[in-house]
C-alpha cells in the first residue's frame, strides 16, 4: 500500500471519475481520481453529515451513509451541496456499506 492522496479519509466510492470520500470529521469530500495525488486537493462536497462510510447506488445516483450510531441515510450524488440527507428506515443497526449491482 501507498499514499494515493493527502488527508485522512475514512471510506469512499468512485462514481464518473469522481472519488467521494468520508473525512475523519464525517463530512464528504470529492475530487477526480485522475489528478489526485498526495499533493492534490480535497473539496469539501457537503457542509453537514456526520457519516462513517459511504456507497453510491448508480441507478437511482443516490449516495448511502451510515453513521456512528448506526442510522442509514441517502443523498442524491448531483445536489450534495444541498445537505438534503434523508433518514432511510431499517431494522437494526449498520456501520458499514456496500451497494452490488
Amino acid at each position: 500500500w501507498h499514499h494515493a492522496a493527502r488527508g485522512s479519509i475514512l471510506d469512499g466510492d468512485i462514481k464518473d471519475g469522481i472519488f467521494y470520500g468520508v473525512g475523519t470529521n464525517g463530512l464528504l469530500y470529492q475530487q477526480p481520481l485522475k489528478s489526485m495525488s498526495t499533493s492534490s486537493h480535497w473539496q469539501q462536497a457537503t457542509s453537514r453529515g456526520g457519516v462513517i462510510s459511504i456507497a453510491i447506488h448508480e441507478p437511482t445516483n443516490l449516495l448511502y451513509g451510515v453513521n456512528g450510531q448506526g442510522s442509514l441515510y441517502k443523498i442524491p450524488l448531483n445536489n450534495l451541496a444541498g445537505n438534503g440527507w434523508v433518514h432511510v428506515p431499517h431494522n437494526g443497526k449498520c456501520y458499514h456499506i456496500t451497494i452490488s449491482g
